[in-house]
């Protein structure tokens, strides 16, 4: 059964992960062989909170443990208030996401106003099935 305190060891030696890579692999690696179920619980918990950065991390941090296993969770908070949690999301399912997150894009495509978190799902989409090409424009800039 995984702790807090093995999810929290984690969290806090996730910076060291060039500088002391065995640390981070030993703490990441005592997350991954705790009971999955555990762990979604505890960063569920981490989601819920009001602190967007914290929100940020959890969902991050997810995506890095479980990769498209996570995919459920994290496009859950693709409706965030926070357009810095969006984008979070937006990148942790271009990065690991599958095609069950599909589905949310479209909605999302034309209700969020920022159009960094569109573009990064519309980066997403292309990635993670059949659609059409996305194409973007670029105007020239213009020298005086």
């Amino acid at each position: 059964m995984v702790t807090s305190r093995q999810v929290q060891e984690y969290l806090d030696v996730r910076h060291q992960a060039l500088t002391k890579p065995e640390t981070f692999q030993n703490a990441r690696r005592a997350v991954i062989e705790s009971d999955k179920a555990d762990v979604f619980a505890l960063f569920e918990s981490r989601l819920q909170v009001r602190d967007e950065e914290e929100r940020c991390s959890a969902i991050a941090r997810l995506a890095s443990l479980y990769s498209s296993e996570a995919t459920d969770t994290i496009v859950r908070w693709i409706n965030d208030s926070s357009m810095i949690v969006r984008w979070v999301v937006g990148c942790c399912l271009h990065d690991y996401g599958d095609l069950r997150a599909k589905s949310a894009f479209p909605a999302i495509e034309t209700r969020c106003a920022d159009c960094e978190v569109r573009g990064v799902l519309l980066v997403d989409r292309d990635k993670l099935g059949p659609s059409k090409p996305c194409r973007i424009y670029i105007r020239p800039i213009r020298r005086i």
